[in-house]
């Protein structure tokens, strides 16, 4: 007889035990022999441990076929080892990324006092010889603060990895509560396990490995109260790529709305002092200023040693990109405005000017309504998928594949958080914010005093 101790009794909806082995297994079924199908058109080129992987692979869909409870837990703990070896695999081979060689020396120029935004890094020329004229670090420096103890240990990438498992972590412990043990465990397990999700990126070296991994730990604190937590892990997103802000603007509008509402009811009732900030609660105020000030904490200093080359190298560099097709396939930089230029019939120049205008219409457009529809943690992260879907399809820049990886995992959680039984977290009535605690329930947010 199986064992039913693994199931969750917080909400009669959530898949039982049996039923969430058996999805469990179809999940993990699916993903396995979907990738023998990739397995089967790659050249050793591509995976030089081809063998290896199908190996595994096979023995994996073996044991999950088996219809056995204590079997399924095994597999399950072996999903975990089976994802970090295969990140390490593809976080130690060998690359002439300009974006790993770029970050990899940005670290050195801060380890030796240098500004990595007034510095070219050198080191992209030695192992890109058609590259003519590379700029100088192009993304906010918070990446090249995380990235500092794996560059002493030799690899950089190795830090992209670790953030990439600490994020299947967080998924599993924020989905445990809101969908179930077993869908949990599913969801994990395809993120460990789907290889076309973190291969290419990870031997490119690119940082969005660790802008996800702070947003999953946003949501995660908040969830369990730790609003001051969910705050500076949000500020950490914005710090650390510049199109953090997909998250951070609806998140920040979570953040700062309680103290918004407090205000506004303050002002009503004619209290119009400057004093009224001293009678708010220091949960409502102090939220919104840790996110704000651990952000300028991060990026300005570097900032301001020369604001122009960092001006330069972090927005006109990106801006100044033409919707062009990469690689000389029009499915590499997957755009809107890329497309129309594959497509034939306009030129790069020509498209540019729409992009960019499109562009900045959409996001004003998504961010107003944002301002008017986000009101708990689900409704942010559902605006915040917008946001980065309608950002990227708009680009007039270099959009490749791995990026849609974020608004994907921005919706994947406001699914986890609206399918739970606090799906819809509210913020109480103004004119109660004074009088009761607010805690994780239904109809209101847990601030940490």
């Amino acid at each position: 007889m199986e064992n039913h101790s693994d199931a969750t009794d917080a909400n009669p909806a959530r898949i039982g035990p049996w039923a969430g082995r058996d999805l469990f297994r179809f999940v993990l079924l699916a993903l396995l022999i979907g990738q023998m199908l990739v397995y089967y058109d790659t050249a050793t080129k591509a995976i030089p441990h081809i063998n290896v992987y199908l190996l595994v692979n096979i023995g994996l869909i073996l044991l999950t076929l088996i219809p056995w409870g204590h079997l399924t837990r095994l597999v399950w703990l072996l999903v975990w080892p089976a994802g970090a070896l295969m990140r390490w695999d593809w976080a130690t081979r060998d690359t002439r990324s300009d974006v790993y060689w770029a970050t990899s020396q940005g670290v050195s120029f801060l380890l030796h006092g240098m500004n990595p935004y007034t510095h070219v890094p050198t080191w992209v020329y030695e192992h890109q010889a058609n590259v003519a004229n590379y700029p100088t670090y192009t993304y906010f420096p918070g990446s090249l603060f995380a990235e500092i103890p794996f560059y002493l240990l030799g690899n950089v990438r190795i830090g992209l990895a670790l953030a990439d498992l600490a994020t299947a972590v967080l998924i599993y412990l924020l989905a445990r509560h809101g969908l179930g043990l077993w869908p949990a465990r599913s969801l994990t397990a395809f993120w460990l396990l789907f290889l076309p999700g973190f291969q290419i990126a990870l031997v490119l070296g690119i940082l969005d490995f660790f802008l996800v991994f702070w947003i999953a730990l946003a949501v995660l604190l908040y969830a369990r109260g730790r609003i001051i937590g969910s705050a500076l892990a949000a500020a950490m997103v914005m710090g650390t790529k510049q199109y953090g802000f997909i998250f951070a603007i609806p998140w920040g509008i979570v953040l700062v709305r309680p103290l918004m509402i407090a205000l506004w009811e303050r002002w009503r009732a004619g209290e119009h002092d400057w004093r009224v900030m001293r009678a708010i609660p220091r949960r409502l105020w102090l939220p919104p200023i840790a996110c704000a000030a651990l952000t300028t904490l991060v990026i300005a200093p570097l900032a301001l040693l020369s604001p122009q080359a960092f001006i330069d190298s972090t927005f006109l560099h990106h801006a100044r990109k033409v919707p062009s097709a990469m690689l000389g396939t029009p499915q590499w930089n997957e755009s809107i405005a890329a497309q129309i230029v594959a497509l034939g019939g306009f030129s790069p120049e020509r498209v540019k000017p729409f992009a960019s205008a499109t562009l900045a219409l959409s996001v004003l457009v998504i961010v107003g309504f944002a301002v008017v529809k986000v009101r708990d943690m689900a409704s942010a992260l559902q605006w915040s998928a917008i946001l980065g879907g309608v950002f990227f399809a708009f680009s007039g820049g270099d959009v490749q594949f791995f990026y849609w990886r974020l608004p994907l995992f921005l919706f994947l959680l406001y699914v986890i958080v609206a399918w739970s039984d606090d799906s819809r977290q509210r913020i109480p009535p103004a004119d109660s914010l004074d009088q009761q605690p607010l805690s994780y329930r239904r109809n209101s947010v847990r601030l940490s005093r």
